[in-house]
């Protein structure tokens, strides 16, 4: 076999293994977490992916989700929580709720590759602390 035909032989397969390569750090890892009391019917859709300087960009859209003022008219809103295991628990920030469409959407980055995402339901949007009214929780990833 000449030199030119075992070059295109290989080239293809080559070619696509480094393209894979090259995107894999623009992949996104994706989870749908089911909601719990009082939120039954909700369903958090988060998307993971890393961004050219490492952070992990965090995507998520809770769907189906109920009115806080049908829940209990005290809470205003619905908070997300990065917990990282010796780093502690930081607020990633409050879900931006559509009361029309039932959804609530978030935009947030981390450091961490993996971490456990909480999504909570609170009296005081801006709190620093998490409550125990935990809907919806789940340890993420992406590498």
């Amino acid at each position: 076999m000449s030199l030119v035909a075992r070059a295109r032989e290989y080239a293809l397969p080559l070619l696509l293994l480094t393209s894979c390569v090259g995107l894999s750090a623009g992949c996104t890892n994706r989870y749908t977490i089911p909601a719990g009391a009082p939120t039954y019917a909700a369903d958090a859709k988060v998307a993971v992916s890393v961004n050219k300087t490492g952070v992990r960009q965090v995507r998520i859209k809770v769907v189906h989700l109920a009115p806080l003022k049908r829940i209990d008219p005290t809470y205003s809103a619905y908070v997300v929580w990065f917990s990282v295991p010796g780093q502690g628990i930081t607020r990633a920030g409050s879900l931006s709720y559509s009361e029309k469409w039932r959804t609530g959407k978030l935009l947030a980055t981390t450091p961490h590759p993996k971490f456990e995402l909480i999504i909570t339901i609170e009296q005081n949007a801006s709190t620093q602390q998490p409550s125990d009214k935990v809907i919806a929780r789940r340890v993420v990833s992406k590498v």
